[in-house]
């Protein structure tokens, strides 16, 4: 027996940023002034990644580990460095157990 994940109301969801974009597109056309702020493209504003950056991934692309599943709730080193920064906050402690990082 399957259980549905995904309930037929979920197609009527939207991304309200295209909406926006899609605003803007058509002031722009009319003569409005745009100062567009990409929220996930850094490239475009004109960020380069750093050789150092690329070399990492470049090299885990030829490790064959790379492609294989990480853990449930991800890689346990990534959740306890998250943890021991959040935690020197000084505010709500957590644990590794409290994050699921994917």
């Amino acid at each position: 027996m399957r259980n549905q994940l995904v309930p037929p109301s979920a197609g009527k969801i939207t991304y309200e940023i295209r909406n926006i974009v899609n605003v803007a597109e058509k002031l722009q056309k009319h003569g409005v002034k745009i100062n567009w702020e990409n929220i996930g493209d850094p490239i475009v504003k004109g960020e380069i990644i750093p050789d150092w950056m690329k070399e990492i991934v470049a090299k885990a692309a030829m490790d064959n580990d790379t492609y294989g599943y990480a853990h449930t709730r991800g890689v346990l080193e990534t959740r306890e460095f998250i943890c021991n920064q959040t935690n020197r906050r000084g505010g709500a402690q957590i644990t590794p157990d409290d994050i699921i990082f994917f």
